[in-house]
């Protein structure tokens, strides 16, 4: 049987004669798990597998590629700067909800004393 992998968007397809199948990213991380598991895979499932490992090491070598290892470690700093500066920010919406939070916890009591004190006192 003749198969030809053909990559389509985040997905390859697998073509043969008597199968067209489908693997996306998810798939693909399911049947790498099920072999790092031990776990038998199919001749489709395999061929599937090589092709997805094939373009991930295909991706990590472009990426690499071409670019100096101080402008990679900037550019890591970059995007580690850019991720605690959006920590930062949502930890300070984080702390301003929480402070809200509060603030109505404590007019919730207050409504629910006075409330119960309304309800308690003698009708005239």
């Amino acid at each position: 049987m003749r198969k030809r992998i053909v990559q389509t968007g985040d997905a390859l397809r697998l073509r043969s004669e008597k199968a067209d199948t489908m693997i996306d990213q998810d798939q693909a991380m399911q049947l790498h798990d099920r072999v790092t598991r031990g776990l038998e895979l199919s001749m489709e499932e395999q061929a599937a597998l090589a092709a997805w490992y094939a373009q991930q090491d295909q991706a990590e070598s472009a990426s690499l590629a071409g670019k100096p290892a101080s402008e990679l470690v900037e550019e890591l700093r970059a995007q580690i700067d850019a991720t605690l500066s959006r920590l930062r920010q949502v930890t300070e919406q984080i702390e301003a909800q929480v402070s809200e939070n509060e603030r109505l916890r404590r007019d919730n009591a207050v409504l629910q004393q006075e409330l119960t004190e309304t309800r308690a006192a003698p009708r005239a």
